[in-house]
């Protein structure tokens, strides 16, 4: 199985401009790092990390951290982020949690691997030929276990083969999976992988209350806690029936919970920190912080996610500390697919790892069809199935993906096409349900 995971998750480097991602910060971490943790293992057999700690959150805006230059308070998590390897340039494969996290758990090219997950009733388990890392790493010896406050990791979808021991339950908040996960490392020994995935801060946005700080915005007509009042106001708005002061009220209002609900998971990864030094857990352990996919906020007139693959729904935090890990703002281009790699290469099981670099695919299964995106440099070309559609982005100049430029820079779409059309009939004659309209002139 290691082999199997090791094949699906190698990558060649390619010299390209990486500089995709605009909202990185400009400054370099300011933690020393002579504080970087260092092993301890007395097994002269096992070279790199002992153990591994899996942190990834679900439905994260980066941009609402501080230290992407947000308004919530997350001074903790910005405090690992300096201290850690952090990966400002990281792409989710697609635009929700399964295929988000089966790509940061195998390494797979989903499409290649004849897989394009839909929506959650359609989606089917995470076929048995892919191995998943903890499959990999149980097979190594080591003991797994995973909390997690999605349901789509659970029972059910294929992932609790790769887990020993498992809580799965839908919304579990931070706390719960903080204490759960606690739990089920005072009874590991030996090796151990332990995956925490938290829901904070996917909808419904209900922070505890003591985290919606600051003035309390003024009432809107819907409930934009939860998806079914942000779904109305999104029909309203598209309807013009939403003014200028009632739209800054509609935003400020998202960011007063979203926010909350980004400090409240700030305060207990910094407890789970804190318990985990306590037990000397983390005195010789890999820990890989990731996001699985983000959240639309209107960016194109898009709300939510699993609706679209624009940056707002793809982007993705990583970073990774542990032993021998210093301090480093590493801005190349990255995909949840070479998570595997990294905590293979991190645990001593596999050689220097080289992530798989440029291109980068993301695809989505959606109600009009299937999304399918190419990534290189700066230039990111979409299609759009349903509508036959080809749309070309300068993300360096243009993050927010406002203007299209696949008609102005026609050579650029038909070159980025070229590569991204064999994807897109792979998944047209796979899924065959799927609606497909072929752009004309390409």
């Amino acid at each position: 199985m290691l082999i199997a995971l090791l094949l699906a998750c190698t990558g060649s480097a390619k010299d390209l401009d990486p500089s995709d991602d605009t909202d990185a910060p400009d400054s370099t971490p300011t933690s020393d790092p002579d504080t970087a943790p260092g092993s301890d293992s007395d097994d002269p057999a096992i070279v790199g990390a002992r153990n591994l700690l899996l942190i990834s959150v679900d439905t994260l805006r980066r941009d609402g951290l501080s230290w992407y230059g947000g308004q919530a308070d997350t001074a903790f998590l910005d405090s690992l982020l300096d201290r850690g390897h952090t990966y400002t340039n990281l792409r989710s494969c697609s635009d929700w949690t399964f295929p988000g996290v089966t790509c940061a758990l195998t390494g797979a090219d989903l499409v290649e691997s004849g897989f394009l997950m839909g929506q959650v009733e359609s989606a089917g388990d995470v076929p048995d030929s892919l191995t998943l890392l903890g499959e990999a790493l149980q097979a190594e010896g080591f003991s797994t276990a995973l909390v997690s406050g999605n349901s789509i990791l659970g029972p059910g979808q294929g992932f609790e083969r790769s887990y020993d021991e498992l809580f799965v339950e839908d919304l579990l908040i931070a706390e719960d999976v903080v204490d759960r996960g606690l739990g089920f490392l005072d009874a590991m020994d030996e090796r151990w992988m332990l995956h925490l995935h938290f829901m904070d801060p996917h909808v419904p946005y209900q922070p505890p209350l003591e985290y919606l700080t600051g003035d309390e915005p003024d009432s809107t007509p819907w409930d934009l806690t939860g998806r079914p009042g942000i779904e109305q106001m999104a029909n309203a708005l598209a309807a013009g029936e939403i003014s200028d002061e009632l739209f800054a009220t509609v935003m400020e209002t998202l960011h007063y919970y979203y926010d909350g609900e980004l400090t409240y998971l700030d305060d207990q990864l910094e407890r789970l920190w804190g318990e985990l030094e306590a037990r000397g857990a983390l005195d010789d352990t890999l820990v890989i912080f990731w996001s699985d996919h983000g959240e639309s906020w209107g960016e194109r007139d898009v709300w939510l996610h699993q609706r679209s693959l624009y940056r707002a729904e793809t982007l993705a935090l990583g970073a990774r500390l542990g032993p021998g890990i210093e301090p480093a703002v590493d801005d190349q281009p990255m995909s949840l697919r070479d998570v595997p790699g990294l905590a293979l290469e991190g645990l001593g099981l596999a050689p220097a790892y080289t992530p798989i670099g440029e291109p980068r695919f993301a695809d989505a299964a959606i109600l009009s069809g299937f999304h399918t995106a190419i990534d290189v440099g700066d230039r990111r070309l979409l299609f759009e199935s349903g509508e036959g559609r080809l749309l070309l982005f300068d993300v360096a100049e243009d993050p927010q993906e406002q203007i299209d430029l696949s008609t102005e820079d026609a050579a650029t779409t038909a070159a980025l096409w070229k590569q991204l059309q064999p994807r897109a009939q792979v998944i047209a004659t796979s899924h065959p349900d799927l609606p497909v309209v072929w752009p004309d002139g390409f």
